[in-house]
């Protein structure tokens, strides 16, 4: 009886040491060029298994004087796609910020302790190597379409 839990680490070790090695977390940080440039945002990515994926967008503005930089705020979209698949474009997560969220009445971009206000989303999607983004505001009808390399690498085996 004494050497069960000795018995058990040891198994949890060597299934450990066997285990596939794979991407636990990847992250980009980007420029919303729709906006600018008054926006950067931090993109993570993880494998939930080898067909499934999360991913999570921390938005800040972009500021050397913490004050929101645009004259006005806008409504921002944004989609993360692979653009080797088609259709990806139009059916991936999508994401929609109203910028006023990214400063205070005055237009500080700081918390009363000094941090950057900031905001999160998240999803889970099925795995892809995540390779475009697709930025859109509600002042400007035209959609950008910019380069992205993300690859959280849950296809392992």
């Amino acid at each position: 009886m004494k050497f069960k839990p000795i018995t058990l680490l040891c198994s949890l070790i060597a299934s450990l040491v066997s285990a596939p090695s794979f991407s636990l977390e990847v992250s980009l940080t980007w420029y919303a060029s729709a906006l600018g440039n008054n926006v950067v945002t931090e993109t993570s990515a993880g494998c939930i298994d080898r067909d499934t994926m999360w991913e999570r967008h921390v938005i800040k503005a972009n500021t050397w004087n913490g004050q929101w930089g645009l004259s006005g705020d806008r409504e921002w979209t944004f989609a993360i796609f692979n653009s080797q698949r088609p259709g990806a474009s139009l059916d991936s997560p999508e994401f929609v910020l109203d910028t006023s969220r990214l400063h205070d009445a005055s237009g500080s971009t700081l918390d009363a302790q000094g941090n950057d206000i900031s905001v999160t989303f998240y999803a889970i999607r099925p795995y892809e190597d995540m390779t475009a983004r697709r930025e859109i505001t509600n002042i400007s009808p035209s959609t950008t379409i910019g380069f992205f390399k993300l690859d959280a690498e849950c296809d392992f085996y």
